[in-house]
């Protein structure tokens, strides 16, 4: 629950900076992908979080995701062990998601309901958006590396009510004019829990489309 809630987090505070404007680095970031339809991102996601019995789990996890026109979907695992190996694919104009590991594959028809809801909860993040419910700190800069800070405008009246909140923390490099995403941390407000994603690679374009993985146009199944 804790790793849904921090991924949430991330995306509602880099749409809301986007809009705010607080930050020009965040806005000309954004910007260089407008439009952008066809990336690939090669990430590793460590999760520090507390487990039931008070005590704190550690957990990495790295994936490989592509899409392709907006609307297709690769996913592919490489840990935690218990998931390397394992491939999805989603096709939206079949409108089926297929999974594989090693052989084996599953085909699921009409797996578009699932994603209809990513198109609510986009909908649902919008409107944060317009209430600007976050702050950006002054960014750090050091050479060429920017640290950006985001934290909720209600963080004090949350600390009274004894209810937690999150800080998000992204760095940027800058590159060939560029600003390029080497990772984003999202902390709870003590920090001592914690969801770290570091951005091995990100590419986007025609090249893109080309590792995604072929399916035939005649077969229901297969990669």
């Amino acid at each position: 629950m804790i790793k849904r809630k921090l991924f949430v987090v991330f995306i509602i505070v880099l749409i809301a900076s986007f809009v705010k404007g607080n930050s020009l680095i965040l806005r000309d970031f954004l910007l260089q992908y407008v439009g952008v339809r066809d990336y690939l991102i090669k990430m590793e996601v460590d999760f520090h979080v507390r487990n039931v019995e008070g005590g704190f789990v550690d957990t990495t996890l790295s994936i490989d995701v592509i899409v392709r026109n907006g609307s297709d979907f690769y996913l592919k695992f490489h840990a935690p062990e218990i998931v390397a190996g394992i491939e999805l694919a989603y096709m939206a104009q079949k409108r089926i998601l297929i999974t594989r590991y090693g052989d084996v594959e599953e085909v699921f028809p009409g797996a578009e309901q699932y994603f209809l809801g990513i198109k609510n909860v986009l909908d649902l993040l919008a409107v944060f958006t317009k209430e600007e419910a976050f702050e950006t700190e002054p960014v750090v800069q050091e050479g060429n590396v920017y640290r950006i800070r985001l934290l909720p405008k209600t963080r004090r009246v949350l600390s009274l009510l004894g209810i937690d909140y999150s800080v998000v923390e992204l760095v940027m490099v800058r590159e060939d004019s560029q600003y390029v995403l080497q990772e984003f941390n999202v902390y709870n407000s003590l920090e001592n829990e914690y969801m770290k994603v570091k951005v091995k690679k990100f590419a986007s374009g025609e090249k893109v489309v080309r590792e995604f993985p072929q399916i035939p146009g005649s077969a229901v199944s297969g990669f």
